[in-house]
């Protein structure tokens, strides 16, 4: 992901490319701004990243799981605090799996401006509902990761079309210039 960013203004927010699929009648979704150590490339005027996207977290905090939480933690959790918390870490935050879909990001400075690449590869497009690149996802669940930005009043850049027209095998591939 990246903030770009001119005279302390926010020009761009980008949260990397995100997919919605429907596997076995379940939505899911892929996503690119998941923490992991991906392959990145750095030179004097460009900027390569490589990697899969990965499965964002489904699993939320209901007020089932939160009265269960609290009978945990006045239990168990009075004697190991530190077990339950990398547990519920592990459950809520951390932890990817991969999604089948890799890709690289190029950012390159030309000219006084960004030229931005875009390509994400699979070998089934069909179960893609949406896609998108969005300036405010979040995946993972965290207590008070959601204050308000203004790059959250940006605009989902639409690729559902695109998405859905590929076969397999091919390549999604965007360019922008910023």
């Amino acid at each position: 992901m990246f903030k770009l960013f001119r005279d302390r203004q926010l020009i761009q927010s980008d949260t990397q490319l995100s997919l919605q699929l429907r596997q076995n009648g379940k939505l899911k979704n892929a996503v690119g701004h998941l923490v992991e150590d991906y392959n990145l490339q750095l030179e004097a005027d460009s900027i390569v990243i490589q990697g899969a996207l990965g499965w964002a977290k489904q699993k939320q905090m209901t007020p089932l799981n939160l009265m269960i939480l609290r009978v945990v933690m006045l239990t168990v959790g009075r004697f190991y605090p530190n077990q339950v918390r990398r547990l519920l870490q592990k459950l809520l935050i951390t932890g990817k799996d991969a999604a089948p879909f890799k890709f690289v990001r190029q950012l390159q400075w030309q000219d006084g401006a960004w030229l931005v690449t875009d390509e994400l590869k699979s070998d089934a497009w069909d179960q893609v509902e949406s896609a998108g690149i969005g300036g405010d996802q979040t995946s993972i669940y965290v207590v008070m990761s959601r204050t308000f930005q203004r790059g959250q009043l940006q605009p989902w850049l639409d690729l559902t079309d695109k998405a859905k027209a590929l076969q397999p095998g091919q390549i999604l591939k965007l360019q922008r210039k910023l």
